[in-house]
């Protein structure tokens, strides 16, 4: 059942266009779930990074009275990473297009140093 609604709704979805807009003046936490390899070859700026396959075990460092914009490298990671938080209580969206839909938008990448 899980994979059914991860699939095919069920999670908050915003575009690009929505999170300029409404999230640039709001103080909210930016969640790579991409692994740090792909993280540290560019990442939207203030974006923190925790791998998907870590977030069980680290999503209860996360504050819950923000909310929480997921990132990934196109969006099916972002839309689980966001579905997991979602069953936790969490005020959880996922970029649509994730990473690539952010860059082939224009929109700047930041990398590690």
């Amino acid at each position: 059942m899980k994979l059914f609604r991860m699939i095919f709704g069920g999670v908050k979805e915003i575009s690009n266009d929505n999170y300029c807009k409404n999230y640039q003046n709001i103080q909210h936490i930016l969640l790579d779930v991409r692994n740090s390899n792909e993280y540290a070859s560019g990442h939207m700026q203030g974006a923190q990074n925790i791998p998907l396959a870590k977030l069980p075990k680290k999503m209860n460092n996360l504050p819950k009275n923000q909310p929480i914009v997921v990132v990934c490298r196109t969006g099916p990671r972002g839309r689980e990473a966001a579905y997991m938080l979602q069953e936790q209580g969490y005020n959880v969206a996922n970029l649509v297009g994730g990473i690539h839909g952010w860059k082939s938008a224009g929109l700047d990448l930041v990398r590690a140093n």
